[in-house]
Formats: C-alpha cells, structure tokens, sequence
C-alpha cells in the first residue's frame, strides 16, 4: 500500500491545558489526492471497561464522511499561515509528496458538550480515494 496510498509517518497532536491542539508530523502520499476523498470513521469510548461503539451524531462518532474534500479551504480563502509557510495544502487537489509540519497550535471551538464528551476513546479511520483503500489507522484519545 505505501507505493499507492498516503501515510502518516511521524504525528504528535497534543491538548493544551486551555484545550487547543498542538500538532506536528509528516504525512506522506505517493498519489495525487483528487476529490471525493471519502472517511470512514469507527469510535468507541470506554464504558465502565467496556468499548462501546458510538453512532454518528452531528458528524462525532461513527461516521462517514463522503468527501472530506468539502471541509477545506475554498480557492477563495487563503490557507492559515501555519500551513502556509510550510507548503501544506488546505484544499483539494493535494499534491504527491511529502508534507512536513514542525509544529503549530489550532484553535479548538469551544462547546457546551465538553463535559458530557469526557472519556477514553478508540477507534479506526479508513481512507478510500477512487474507492481504494489508500490510508488506515487506529487511533486513541481521551478527552478531559
């Protein structure tokens, strides 16, 4: 899969104590990505030591997402300077290549659900371009 797919081969994301990101890493990909980039998204949180699988609510959960194209800049916006000043497109076609980011911090929205959201969670996130496989990982995360 690594001469046909993208991969991540190096990624921190990190939360700070005020709850925005601080991410880092170097994402990878030997083909262009075109749209529709599709997302397939299996969550489940901890439940009394148990792993519950989630649905997919208001796009959190088990989802599918048919184009994650869509949630990128439009070729009327500029990208954020973070990416920006490293070469790390925001929008669909993304390019063949190698794509490093040495670190920056994003803002996270703040929500009302914060409370209800905390927990252990796992899950898996799979890729398809053209619909092939090109990317999929297992993940793990808890939210305070």
């Amino acid at each position: 899969m690594r001469n046909t797919g993208a991969w991540v081969k190096d990624a921190d994301v990190m939360t700070t104590s005020y709850g925005d990101l601080d991410v880092l890493g170097t994402i990878v990909t030997a083909v262009n990505l075109t749209s529709p980039i599709k997302a397939s998204v299996n969550l489940r949180r901890n439940v009394l030591g148990l792993y519950v699988p989630l649905p997919c609510i208001k796009n959190f959960g088990s989802c599918e997402y048919p184009d994650l194209c869509v949630y990128g800049y439009t070729n009327k916006e500029n990208c954020p300077p973070l990416l920006d000043e490293h070469d790390i497109p925001c929008r669909c076609p993304i390019t063949a290549g190698t794509y490093n980011f040495p670190g920056g911090q994003f803002q996270v929205p703040k929500t009302r659900w914060a409370t209800i959201l905390a927990g252990k969670y796992k899950g898996t996130v799979k890729f398809f371009s053209k619909n092939q496989l090109i990317a999929c990982y297992k993940f793990f995360y808890s939210l305070e």
